[in-house]
């Protein structure tokens, strides 16, 4: 998992042993001005060696300097207890606009990429209460247990179908070929009614935005592409509604409220790209690690969930 990173709050900064849940160094001792004392970590997050293997610098990181602010001014938590600390503080943002603010005098890379993000609007992940409480509800309207549980039998149909199909392949496979990458792009797509001849598209665009951070002035035009084109499917979705997630959240209402045009896209663009690269990686870095220890293998094939 990627560690957490935010803004500084008003008052005490989270190096500070001061500060709620005693967030400091291994030693307790923190430093006062959050400067750590390992350098810059978040250049060596840049390296292709991290994107190959992380673990060993997340270890470097929590052994080292826990809680480290970079020269950007950005805070990285490595530890459990120190990020689940800092996401009960209210003191610390998730909104995008003042984050985007706190690095308006910063690092231009970090700064292009906090505005191409502030184009995906205000969804749950980027609010602070109330309006995060007010998006979640709206959101929950539209995962109701039916279209949960619907879902549920034709996800193994699909997982099925391509494990049939690389026996067929054999006699190897590819995890991420065969199985990680194609499961969440065919079920995002019929998740939200994606016709078939635009999937090809679709999934295209998957794979470009989970490299936001490559290329700010080609990622921007992705996003633009994507928009435009999940701005036109909503369009046709709020004229003839139909069974599909979209659908859902055009007619999800509470007390009389429904999200705007903009917090469709938003949240629709949200939900479309969390859900494709983590569900590749996590199948993908699930399987590495069971195939390195044989007995939890074992005990997954004796008890499957």
């Amino acid at each position: 998992m990627t560690p957490a990173t935010n803004t500084r709050p008003a008052g005490r900064a989270p190096g500070n042993p001061g500060a709620p849940g005693g967030l400091g160094a291994a030693d307790g001792s923190g430093a006062a001005d959050g400067s750590g004392g390992s350098g810059d970590f978040s250049a060596a997050m840049r390296t292709p060696e991290f994107r190959q293997d992380p673990y060993p610098l997340y270890a470097r990181m929590r052994r080292e300097d826990p809680v480290h602010r970079s020269p950007q001014g950005i805070w990285y938590l490595t530890r459990h207890a120190d990020v689940e600390t800092a996401l009960g503080d209210l003191r610390l943002s998730s909104d995008r606009e003042r984050i985007t603010a706190s690095l308006s005098t910063r690092d231009g890379n970090l700064r292009d990429l906090s505005r191409l993000t502030n184009r995906l609007g205000r969804v749950m992940t980027n609010t602070d209460p109330p309006d995060h409480a007010r998006l979640r509800k709206l959101v929950n309207k539209a995962f109701t247990a039916r279209r949960i549980e619907a879902l549920r039998g034709r996800l193994q149909e699909i997982v099925d179908e391509l494990l049939d199909a690389a026996v067929a392949a054999g006699p190897t496979m590819d995890v991420i070929r065969d199985l990680a990458s194609p499961l969440p792009d065919t079920v995002i797509c019929e998740l939200f009614g994606i016709p078939d001849g635009d999937r090809g598209h679709v999934t295209a665009w998957f794979r470009r935005l989970g490299n936001l951070s490559e290329d700010i002035e080609q990622a921007e035009k992705v996003v633009e592409q994507f928009e435009d084109y999940l701005s036109r499917l909503i369009h046709r979705r709020r004229a003839e509604p139909g069974d599909d997630l979209i659908s859902a959240l055009v007619t999800a209402q509470a007390r009389g409220d429904q999200l705007t045009d903009e917090e469709l896209l938003s949240t629709c663009f949200m939900l479309i790209t969390a859900g494709d690269e983590t569900t590749t990686n996590l199948i993908g870095n699930g399987t590495l690690a069971l195939l390195r220890h044989p007995g939890s293998w074992r005990g997954c094939v004796r008890s499957p969930l």
